[in-house]
């Protein structure tokens, strides 16, 4: 009994919560102006953001109740019958063992990785050379602090203002209070203009773990954002890598970035070299309830990531006549180093691309699907 017991903790792990509480959001689509309902079960934080994919505005919620997450995916309750989408946090082990084919799972999370020094195929592009200018040009310089007072004027100063200014009402940073007490070893890298070594401008968190430096969070002071427009952004970044450099580390995980493939961060992060190591542990079971043009709005202006068995791809949806220019376009912008592949689902019925016009070494990571595929039980 004993020996058994470790196994069968193990299982519940995976499928636990077996029930959760879900609320439906109503209010108008972001990209299309039409109403939009969507069904969601999802903390604060992450419903938050997924609000403001969704919704232009914030959405009027409505409580559901709580219920089994074997119900929901496989004997939905009523209230999914009127709603476009279904939006669920779960595990990777909750969503192999309770969803179907129908369902993706869209990681809350990507953990990304840059090799330093940067490569030198990377420091010649242009955007990456534009941003060192500007650093030169702006006369950025860094100093590393550490303490609860440095920490403090980080947090009220930069983090809370730049993320509530960037997010405005689905902000949420009171993790990052909370979360202060377990920070044991760890930097904080401010950003000054050498004219004004006093007047720090922004900050980065760097956390030292087992596996090396990994760049939790960032702010600029009072939010703003006529110091973005100056490059500050990058100087953080840039002057992480000279002084990890300059430690002796050879890599740095980038934190966090959403999955959602047009977010600003990832796409910034993309440009540095950035590879996509691994997911944290929640992500999204997304069900397509119906093809409306709420959802196809939805849909159609936000690709993502997905965790499919063990590989990550990216997802594009289409309503339009593929091209070889357009998809390698697409692989350009979304395929990240470190996904397996390409999935192109497209509303048109009578698409007749085909991959065979892709260069082999291309065509070889790229799927063509019938949206409609994502409609069944």
């Amino acid at each position: 009994m004993k020996r058994a017991l470790p196994w069968l903790a193990r299982c519940w792990h995976r499928i636990w919560p077996a029930s959760v509480s879900f609320v439906q959001l109503s209010g108008t689509g972001t990209n299309c102006g039409l109403p939009l309902k969507v069904i969601c079960s999802a903390n604060r934080w992450n419903k938050n953001y997924l609000q403001g994919l969704l919704f232009a505005g914030v959405p009027l919620e409505t409580k559901l109740g709580r219920c089994s997450l074997r119900k929901l995916f496989r004997a939905p309750p009523a209230e999914k019958n009127a709603a476009s989408l279904l939006l669920v946090s779960v595990s990777p082990g909750q969503f192999s063992h309770f969803a179907q084919a129908s369902y993706l799972f869209i990681p809350t999370w990507l953990r990304g990785e840059i090799k330093l020094p940067l490569p030198e195929k990377t420091l010649r592009r242009e955007t990456i050379k534009a941003d060192l200018r500007k650093l030169r040009q702006q006369d950025f310089g860094y100093e590393i602090a550490r303490g609860g007072a440095a920490f403090r004027e980080f947090f009220h100063q930069m983090n809370h203002p730049y993320i509530h200014a960037v997010h405005g009402d689905v902000a949420f940073t009171d993790w990052l209070a909370e979360h202060r007490r377990w920070l044991v070893n760890y930097d904080i890298l401010f950003v000054h203009r050498w004219s004004e070594p006093a007047k720090r401008l922004a900050g980065i968190v760097i956390i030292y773990e087992k596996t090396g430096p990994r760049l939790w969070t960032l702010g600029v002071r009072e939010g703003g954002f006529g110091e973005v427009q100056n490059g500050v952004i990058a100087a953080l970044y840039h002057f992480s890598f000279q002084y990890l450099q300059s430690r002796g580390f050879h890599s740095v995980r980038t934190g966090s970035s959403r999955a959602f493939l047009n977010d600003g961060v990832l796409k910034f992060k993309q440009k540095l070299a950035n590879k996509i190591i691994g997911i944290y542990t929640v992500g999204f079971a997304l069900k397509i309830l119906q093809l409306d043009a709420a959802a196809r709005s939805f849909l159609l202006a936000n690709p993502f990531a997905i965790q499919d068995g063990n590989e990550l791809r990216a997802v594009v949806f289409t309503e339009t006549r593929l091209t070889t220019e357009t998809v390698l376009r697409w692989l350009k912008d979304y395929l990240h180093p470190g996904f397996a592949g390409l999935v192109i689902y497209t509303f048109c019925e009578a698409e007749t691309f085909a991959l065979a016009q892709l260069p082999p070494e291309l065509a070889s990571k790229v799927q063509l699907r019938a949206a409609t595929e994502l409609l069944g039980a």
